[in-house]
Parts: structure tokens; sequence; C-alpha cells
């Protein structure tokens, strides 16, 4: 359970909050000549497996929680658990968590949610391991959460408002974005491109293609193998640059930069810390 939901109940409807947690499970067939499965969730905590070819399975819990009883009972009269939907286009698989019942409010608020100030509001929450084959593209879309992605061989894209995430042994491209909260990409092979705001943790376990890497606020450590093709430019804004390989570290406005190559300098690595420190190191 993701640790503000307490406090944020309590702050809402006091002591008073009534709660239905359920279990859930299920898996979906996936039709011949789909390449991406996307995974559209809401809050909660995702970790996304290699599963077996010609389906996507999920298990774990469901949550949803409002003011009274009555209104509990008419946001669960149908379980709460992850759809599919027609994307549209045969190539690609939807899988989202359904919309919000008739009459209630998402708890925490979206934008646009000020425009109704009547209805009352419903907190949900999925927590679930869901598997999918390996060799399919996974794009994952959460607003608040913590998602864990282990080990994918084809594009890769995760986006969470604010949460932490975790993702380790993508061999192929990977694109990531978190607007807040802890980010690591583990032992990954391939191009990389991460926006993201906190503390920011990036290891290769080879750079084969080009890497943007960008940190609005908080740490920066990327560690680089020794024996890779490497042309290298880490800019901290406003704070400093450690780098093991030797490289000269120039004035930046109140920060700095490092530029240099490794090897033959084929892939370009460019790194923004823009409030922060930024380490360049070798691999870890």
């Amino acid at each position: 359970m993701v640790p503000f939901l307490l406090i944020t109940l309590i702050w809402v409807w006091g002591f008073n909050t009534f709660k239905l947690e359920e279990r859930i499970q299920g898996e979906f067939a996936i039709a011949a000549g789909v390449e991406t499965i996307k995974i559209v969730a809401d809050v909660g905590n995702l970790d996304v497996m290699i599963g077996s070819s010609g389906k996507v399975t999920f298990e774990g819990t469901s949550l949803c929680a409002t003011a009274s009883q009555e209104l509990l009972d008419q946001a669960t009269a149908s379980l709460f658990t992850f759809e599919v939907v027609d994307s549209g286009d045969p190539k690609m698989m939807i899988i989202r968590v359904p919309p919000l019942p008739d009459g209630f409010r998402r708890l925490p608020p979206k934008k646009g949610d000020e425009k109704d100030q009547v209805s009352p509001r419903l907190f949900r929450q999925l927590n679930a391991r869901i598997t999918v084959p390996v060799k399919l593209s996974v794009i994952l879309e959460s607003s608040r959460g913590n998602i864990r992605v282990d080990t994918r061989q084809a594009p890769t894209s995760v986006t969470v408002e604010a949460g932490s995430l975790m993702l380790m042994h993508v061999a192929a491209p990977l694109t990531v974005g978190n607007g807040d909260g802890d980010t690591i990409v583990d032992q990954h092979r391939g191009p990389l491109s991460l926006k993201a705001s906190g503390k920011t943790r990036v290891t290769f376990a080879e750079v084969s293609g080009p890497v943007s890497i960008v940190n609005s606020v908080g740490e920066v450590a990327v560690y680089l193998p020794e024996h890779s093709s490497i042309d290298l430019h880490a800019k901290s804004l406003t704070g400093s640059i450690r780098n093991v390989f030797g490289f000269k570290s120039e004035p930046f406005g109140e920060g700095s930069v490092v530029k240099g190559k490794i090897g033959a300098g084929e892939h370009r690595v460019h790194v923004i810390a823009e409030k922060g420190t930024l380490t360049v190191a070798g691999g870890k």
C-alpha cells in the first residue's frame, strides 16, 4: 500500500473510512499480430515480470475506500480489477483500470476535478504482479505508485506522475518519466531516454545507443562500463560533477560541465542535473 493512503483518507474523512480489499486474478489472451501491451493504471504498486507466450496474467489485490458503507456498496457493485479495451490498433493491446463508477470523484483529485465539488470522493488502488511475454513491447502509464519492471527484450516505456520506479535488465530502447520520486535503472542495455525529478541512479551493462538523462531535482549517479564507446556530455546546472574518467570539469554558470570520450566515442551520453550533484563513474 502506498504510504500516503492512510494520511489522505484520515484528512478527507477522519477515522470513519469504509474500505473493501479483495483478491484479484485473471488472464487475457493476446491476439495474433499484437506487438505492444499498454497498461494504464492509476494508484497502486505494479510489478511487471516475464510471462508465458500468448497471454497476459495478473494477480494481487484491489482496494476501494470512501466515506460511508452505502457509498462503498455502490462503488464496489462490480469487482474493481483490470479490463481490456479496444485500442483501435491491431498491433496494440490495452489493459487498463476501469473508469470511476458514475457519481464519484477521484481521490486523490486530478486536474479538472475542481469543476465537481458535490460528488463523493472514492479512493481506488490496484496492487498487482503482471506477466507479459518478454519479446513484446510494454507501455506502462500510472498516476501514483511504485513500479517495478524486470527483464524486457523489446522497447519499453514507463511513466508515473509520482512514485518510485525500478527498471531492471531491459535489453532494448527504454523511455522513462517520473514526475516526483526515486528512479533506478539497473543493468540496462540499449538506448535510454529518461526525465525525472528525484534521486536517480542509472547503471549500464552496455551502452549500445544514444542516452539522454535529465533530472530536475535530486542527486544523479550514472555508472558506465569502462569498455564502452562513449561521447560524454554531462552538466550540473547548480552543483558539482564527480567523474572517475579523468575528464576536466569546467565552470558552467553556477554549476559545471564535463565532456570527454571513452573509447571511440560512438554513442552520445547526455546527462543534465538541473538541481543537484552529478556522479559519473565506472560500471557498478
